[in-house]
């Protein structure tokens, strides 16, 4: 929903595996937004996605072994996550 994108300030992505996915091109507009993004990724990201990680200051990418500790990151982060920090510690 490319509307509801542009009014939105932050953008957070579950990128399961490395295809050619949707949400590449909903990543791809946010970054043309400037909008504050965070990815969480399993199989790594693509080369590009992966390298504007580390030289685009509004990106945070974080991996994941399974979806079921995605969640408890979030809710104990909020927020933060998407200014770089993570306490992934119960």
């Amino acid at each position: 929903n490319f509307p509801l994108m542009k009014e939105t300030d932050s953008l957070l992505v579950v990128y399961p595996r490395k295809n050619a996915s949707s949400s590449l091109v909903e990543i791809g507009y946010g970054i043309a937004l400037s909008k504050r993004m965070v990815v969480f990724h399993r199989e790594g990201l693509p080369y590009i996605l992966d390298e504007a990680a580390s030289s685009i200051a509004n990106i945070r990418t974080y991996p994941f072994s399974s979806f079921d500790e995605i969640c408890p990151i979030i809710a104990k982060n909020g927020m933060a996550l998407f200014e770089g920090g993570l306490d992934e510690k119960e």
